[in-house]
């Protein structure tokens, strides 16, 4: 039970996520180095990230140990590829 509560939090700060870089780009874009196509690599993680949330979501309500293992490893993996590409681009 505490497992599938983690999992829908954590699916719901996936869509959080999601929603803030598909459509407030504005808000990530004021910390990064001005590129051309910035705007567009963020809606792209934001897609990934909303996708992310509704498999989370569905592994949720699956209740099974695998598909919720194999979901964490897949979250850690893109907020780790996602972390990596913003400190490459932070303004510091």
């Amino acid at each position: 039970m505490l497992i599938q509560i983690l999992l829908f939090i954590m699916a719901s700060l996936l869509l959080v996520i999601g929603y803030f870089l598909i459509f407030k780009t504005t808000i990530a874009l004021q910390f990064l180095k001005p590129k051309e196509d910035l705007a567009s690599v963020l809606s792209d993680y934001g897609k990934f990230f909303v996708i992310g949330g509704i498999l989370g979501i569905v592994c949720t309500f699956m209740n099974d140990r695998f598909f919720s293992v194999c979901f964490i490893i897949a979250v850690f993996i893109l907020s780790g590829v996602f972390s990596s590409f913003l400190a490459k681009n932070l303004k510091i």
